[in-house]
């Protein structure tokens, strides 16, 4: 049997589990990558951000379902009881999620799959799985996985206000709980929004530009006051003047408040 050294993990077997916590052997899963970087070749080129982030995601996915099996359980359960999509017992099948069509699915699913690997807290100090999976996966990763891994980790879902609209191209959003502004890089959803439209969204940053990444709500201006009522309450319960006040992990856990909030509207 052939093993390699990876002088960070120690010997791993061809076909011991992966450690990326795929659930692959290790030879059909990232043996050929290893080996590669062991040899000194330049490997792939560079793929697009979506193919990154997708793939990405589903080794994260992947990862947490392995891991963290209970957070993934109850992250689930509340979703669908914030939505009632099912009742106080969930089994496997209730994930279904009629009467939504194809595309909404897609998004409700986006929207709770940030929900569990970036907000609901997974171990100590109200680490996230992402947050998880970076520390235990780091000399594994590739330096692009890494940093958008990182500036997702970073990017609570915020509630922010449209200023200017550029269709096409992006727009100008006002974070709502510092007032601070910035043009978001947008191509798509630029075209189907307009100014004074709210939105609760991550927004990372790469390079020079800011980008509005998936699993957004979309709010309309008659609602701005309900939102700022949520965030007025929800500073007042936990003992906080500003949002700088709040611990990481609150500040993440707003975003269940913004979903429920969402499906209330």
């Amino acid at each position: 049997m052939r093993l390699w050294q990876n002088p960070r993990m120690g010997s791993i077997a061809r076909n011991d589990p992966c450690p990326c916590g795929s659930g692959k052997k290790y030879k059909a899963c990232c043996l050929g990558r290893d080996e590669a970087a062991r040899r000194g070749d330049p490997g792939p080129a560079p793929e697009s951000e979506m193919t990154l982030r997708t793939r990405t995601m589903d080794r994260l996915v992947e990862f947490g379902e392995r891991s963290y099996r209970r957070v993934f359980k109850d992250g689930r359960d509340l979703f669908l009881r914030l939505d009632d999509f099912g009742g106080e017992e969930l089994a496997e099948e209730d994930l279904e999620i009629a009467p939504l069509d194809e595309d909404e699915e897609f998004e409700w699913m986006n929207r709770m799959m940030n929900g569990i690997l970036f907000d609901l807290p997974a171990g100590p100090d109200g680490e996230v799985i992402a947050e998880a999976y970076l520390r235990r996966m780091s000399a594994r990763l590739a330096e692009d996985e890494k940093a958008w891994l990182q500036e997702m980790v970073n990017a609570p879902l915020t509630p922010l206000e449209l200023t200017e609209v550029q269709p096409g191209v992006g727009f100008r959003a006002k974070d709502l709980w510092t007032g601070e502004e910035r043009f978001i890089s947008e191509r798509i959803g630029s075209d189907e929004v307009a100014v004074g439209d709210l939105l609760a969204a991550r927004v990372t940053r790469e390079a020079d530009r800011y980008l509005l990444e998936g699993g957004s709500y979309s709010f309309p201006p008659d609602r701005k006051p309900a939102v700022e009522a949520e965030m007025a309450k929800y500073l007042t319960e936990n003992d906080a003047a500003t949002v700088r006040d709040l611990q990481k992990p609150q500040v993440r856990l707003f975003s269940i408040v913004l979903h429920a909030l969402w499906t209330d509207l």
